[in-house]
């Protein structure tokens, strides 16, 4: 029991920090998404993809994003969020992150599944600007 007496005060005081930030905005958000663009796919090796449809090895996350809200005769349905996470830099310190996720759900007109694709990013919580490395793609 007196464990838990000295324990409980601990357990809060983590959970508050990660509760105390402040959220990037949706705006922010979608700033911070499109200024990533010419960040090239190459050398993130969480979303080092190749494409059909574009005839070159050097994508960029701009084309990749052109590609995934390219739609014909479908819907899109896009929704996104972000959530107080953790990341390991290279040099093994671990930071807080804004672990921020895109998601575009494809449908026919018939309201039929189609595909769908997941982008995540963190965003630097201080900075509140992209924090490298962090780029994942589903």
């Amino acid at each position: 029991m007196k464990i838990l007496f000295f324990v409980l005060p601990f357990l809060y005081s983590c959970s508050t920090v990660a509760g105390d930030k402040i959220p990037p905005s949706g705006e922010l958000f979608y700033d911070i998404l499109l200024s990533m663009r010419d960040i090239k796919l190459s050398e993130e090796p969480l979303c080092n993809l190749t494409s059909v449809t574009r005839n070159t090895n050097n994508l960029t996350f701009g084309n990749h994003l052109s590609t995934i809200l390219s739609t014909s005769n479908t819907t899109n349905t896009i929704s996104s969020s972000c959530s107080i996470s953790k990341y390991e830099k290279k040099n093994k310190v671990i930071i807080d992150i804004w672990d921020c996720k895109l998601e575009i759900k494809e449908t026919s007109n018939k309201s039929e599944f189609i595909s769908s694709s997941i982008i995540a990013f963190g965003i630097n919580p201080e900075k509140m600007k992209y924090q490298a490395g962090t780029l994942r793609c589903f």
